[in-house]
């Protein structure tokens, strides 16, 4: 037990392992108490990497090392300008691929469950701030590839799944669900490829003589 928990205390940080379980619960709890449909799970998913690119903004721009103000500026102007275009991207596909029409891509969630899953966001980020004190313990290099792994990895499983398992149901109601399943499936796939790399790589460290 105590060999487990040394294990997550290793590699706990804003991402993975937070971002893992809270994109296992919320989706879950909305769907249990909250009777969340599939439109709520895609506006829950849009939400979430709103507030995930910001936290990396915050981390690229106040607490990642940089050789000078301006390509620090400038760094996170093109980390930002090609994380929307790709969310946006993601955005049209998901136009495209479900059925707008149906009942089950309505958006069933309340503005005080909007407010209370941004503050369940922003307190994990919070203690990730408080208990690793990230201030020039990492570069912007390293923010930048976690967070392009992370969704490179999300985009690839989702366009694969959908596109080679559920293209026969493009906009339709099935597609709807389809969508919401994969989309919780394809980011805990990449928060947990995540987790293993960056367990691997503390084993490595520790390691060394």
């Amino acid at each position: 037990m105590l060999f487990f928990i040394r294990i997550l205390i290793n590699i706990v940080r804003l991402s993975p392992l937070q971002q893992f379980w809270l994109n296992i619960l919320i989706p879950v709890g909305g769907i249990i108490f909250f009777k969340w449909l599939p439109g709520a799970i895609l506006f829950y998913f849009m939400l979430e990497m709103a507030n995930y690119w910001l936290c990396n903004l915050i981390l690229l721009l106040w607490f990642a090392k940089a050789s000078s103000a301006k390509e620090r500026w400038q760094r996170a102007g093109i980390f930002s300008f090609w994380f929307w275009v790709a969310l946006i991207g993601f955005y049209l596909f998901v136009g495209f691929m479900s059925d707008a029409k149906s009942a089950s891509i309505t958006t069933n969630i309340t503005y005080g469950q909007i407010i209370g899953v941004i503050m369940i966001y922003w307190l994990q980020f919070a203690l990730f701030i408080y208990t690793m004190k990230p201030k020039n313990k990492m570069t912007q290099d390293v923010v930048i590839k976690e967070v392009e792994y992370r969704m490179t990895g999300i985009y690839i499983t989702l366009f694969c799944v959908i596109g080679y398992v559920f293209s026969f149901w493009s906009q339709t109601e099935t597609m709807n669900y389809a969508l919401a399943v994969v989309l919780v499936f394809s980011k805990s796939l990449a928060d947990l490829v995540l987790i293993a790399v960056r367990y691997s790589k503390n084993q490595v460290k520790q390691n060394k003589p």
